[in-house]
């Protein structure tokens, strides 16, 4: 089998639109391909543990046979696997342990791919290494990792989506996050639902509705407003990369020069809300945008806001945030989907 580096990627699930996985505890970014290599974000054999990197692994490579998956699995996931009453969620279960696995398999050198020994049905690490790690849960559902029953010395985060699971896996850091979003470009379409929804006089001036950096301010500017639209699902778990791009977009609103609507849409305003009015300190959360932090510094020298909280009540009257489901109803139904699609990133 092939291998491939960690470095920055992205998966395509057969079938099905690109994914896009996105680290949240820095450094190194990898992906594995269908076929199913990997090798150590260091580059060199397996047995030299990693600082971090990050490995992806779909839904068609996990064994189903219930041999199989009773190889591999330690007694406390196996214990846990019997709980799940449902196809869907034990098939995610499986999915998360799979990837996650082999990652640490990899990055601590547990066993190189194509150790000796069998192999894990679908290839890889072998079937006696993934049996010696296990990916258990915290009381807040957090992941953590043994190996031979003990601490394995880093820390994991994993998350799946459409068939696909991403484990980041990080040695040396105070944690790590990594999440994981179909990327969904929204079309024309949906702005004129959108405007028909909002006021006839409205007049567009741009739309800049897909991913990456556009050159354009917002995602969409009228006569009338500015808007950012975050089409994303919140789990009201680690949102930690959901909050940073929020803080960001709110932070970019407030301090737009303009004296047009500023308004910020989000798919459902609970845990946004719950965000915006906590503690999470503001260098935390700009950790991954050095530009914006530079900007955010340089405006707000003499404020000494510390909290998202702190920053949010001195613009909340200056942005609007608004849950796109009670504007364009179409999005209700389909955000419903993806909350009972959403399973715990553990």
């Amino acid at each position: 089998m092939g291998r491939r580096p960690w470095t920055s990627a992205s998966a395509s699930p057969p079938g099905g639109g690109p994914v896009v996985a996105e680290p949240d505890g820095g450094g190194a970014r990898g992906v594995q391909n269908a076929a199913g290599g990997v090798e150590n974000a260091a580059g060199g054999t397996a047995g030299v543990a990693v600082q971090h990197g990050w490995l992806a692994r779909g839904e068609h490579e996990v064994p189903r046979d219930v041999g199989d998956v009773e190889a591999w699995l330690t007694p406390p996931e196996a214990e846990r696997l019997a709980q799940l009453r449902f196809t869907k969620r034990r098939t995610e279960f499986l999915l998360r342990r799979w990837t996650a696995k082999h990652a640490v398999a990899v990055a601590l050198g547990v066993a190189d791919v194509g150790a000796s020994g069998a192999e894990a049905p679908g290839g890889g690490a072998s079937v006696a290494a993934l049996a010696r790690i296990a990916v258990l849960n915290r009381m807040s559902g957090a992941p953590y990792v043994l190996v031979d029953g003990e601490p394995a010395g880093v820390d994991v985060s994993v998350t799946d989506r459409a068939g696909w699971a991403v484990c980041l896996v990080g040695a040396g850091l105070d944690a790590v996050g990594v999440d994981l979003e179909l990327v969904e470009p929204r079309s024309d379409g949906f702005v004129a639902d959108f405007l028909t929804a909002s006021e006839a006089d409205e007049v567009v001036e741009y739309v800049s509705l897909g991913a990456g950096n556009t050159g354009k301010a917002f995602d969409l500017e009228t006569n009338k407003r500015v808007a950012e639209f975050k089409f994303i699902t919140w789990r009201g778990g680690a949102d930690t990369i959901r909050q940073n791009g929020l803080f960001v977009d709110l932070f970019n609103l407030a301090s737009s020069d303009t004296t047009k609507r500023r308004e910020l849409y989000v798919l459902g305003k609970r845990e946004p809300d719950r965000f915006l009015n906590g503690r999470r300190a503001i260098p935390s959360v700009l950790t991954k945008h050095a530009t914006v932090k530079e900007r955010f510094d340089l405006r707000h020298a003499a404020d000494g806001y510390l909290t998202v909280r702190q920053y949010w009540e001195s613009v909340r009257d200056q942005v609007e945030i608004i849950d796109l489901r009670d504007k364009v109803p179409v999005f209700g139904a389909e955000a419903i989907a993806l909350l009972h699609e959403a399973e715990s990133d553990a």
